[in-house]
């Protein structure tokens, strides 16, 4: 087999973090793969560090996936060749998740500048050209496919483990309504999250409680003139498309008032505008801005809470 490349999504929703949009450009390409979204990217977390992502289960943990890695060290001890090892598990029809020194990915900010171990997924090989079929965010901060030649691979040096990844052959997709009933009142802070193993949960706050947290990050980068991190402003915004996805297949389930969702498209919009206020500051730098976009998430936190809640009473 000269060439295989691997079904892939290529603009999943969700975004924000590739090592998130890994699992659904994986899962993406499956016609009910909504359903699996809607289970999921219900949750979010602020660890107390102002990192805030979707609070779920790493790749090798999704129950829609399986998972089988070998680690550096064994690839080393038995002088594995890493090319070889990858093209046949793309060949089997596993994705290849690994660890890789940017330095020697083109389309990468560090390409042949410094070096930076970052995460990609590789899903297809092609022997003519001698290059590997990868995705991940490039250099123009977009979430994209881009190659990366035999060699480039090998010089990239893999780090800590090779994890092979492919959707499980027993899991069905369905609309899980009893997962989901459980994961909203979480969201909504009105029983406790549980833990999962890839977080430190210690200082961490969950669901709406880290819309407070925002508000602090945007409230503390205005003061002192500092750039907001687009990427919190976005998860919230992609947090939301997900919310509306979601409303939308319940409501096919368990119904309720229409009014919810067309609110809810307004409460995605207001969001969306929050990403290009934050554009825009990052541009001018207008201290001012920080006061409206607080403003914005506090009337999203009170609106959805009151959609969401009317949703419940469904259940």
């Amino acid at each position: 087999m000269n060439r295989c490349i691997l079904p892939l999504e290529k603009n999943p929703v969700i975004r924000t973090y590739q090592h998130l949009a890994y699992s659904f450009s994986i899962l993406g390409t499956n016609q009910d793969s909504c359903y699996w979204l809607c289970n999921q990217y219900t949750q979010l977390i602020n660890d107390g560090k102002n990192d805030m992502t979707f609070y779920l289960d790493f790749l090798n943990r999704q129950d829609a996936l399986e998972c089988e890695r070998i680690s550096c060290e064994t690839i080393k001890k038995f002088k594995i060749d890493v090319v070889e090892l990858i093209r046949n598990e793309i060949k089997k029809g596993w994705y290849v998740y690994i660890c890789i020194d940017e330095f020697y990915i083109p389309e990468r900010d560090v390409y042949q500048k410094e070096h930076f171990i970052h995460d990609c997924l590789v899903y297809g090989f092609d022997d003519t050209k001698k290059e590997f079929h990868i995705i991940g965010y490039n250099d123009k901060h977009m979430y994209r496919e881009s190659r990366a030649s035999y060699i480039q691979i090998k010089d990239s040096e893999p780090r800590y483990w090779i994890c092979s990844i492919r959707k499980s052959e027993q899991y069905k997709f369905f609309l899980d309504i009893n997962k989901i009933h459980i994961d909203l009142k979480r969201y909504l802070n009105l029983m406790p999250e549980i833990i999962l193993g890839d977080f430190d949960y210690k200082s961490a706050v969950f669901g709406q409680k880290t819309n407070l947290s925002l508000i602090r990050h945007i409230e503390k980068m205005c003061v002192n003139r500092n750039v907001i991190d687009i990427r919190y402003i976005y998860l919230f915004y992609e947090h939301k498309k997900c919310m509306l996805i979601r409303l939308g297949q319940l409501q096919q389930i368990i119904g309720f008032d229409d009014a919810n969702v067309v609110e809810y498209r307004k409460i995605v919009s207001k969001a969306e505008k929050l990403v290009l206020m934050t554009s825009k500051y990052n541009v001018k730098c207008c201290v001012q801005i920080h006061t409206k976009m607080s403003d914005y998430i506090k009337e999203i936190e009170e609106k959805e809470k009151r959609i969401i809640l009317d949703v419940l009473k469904g259940y």
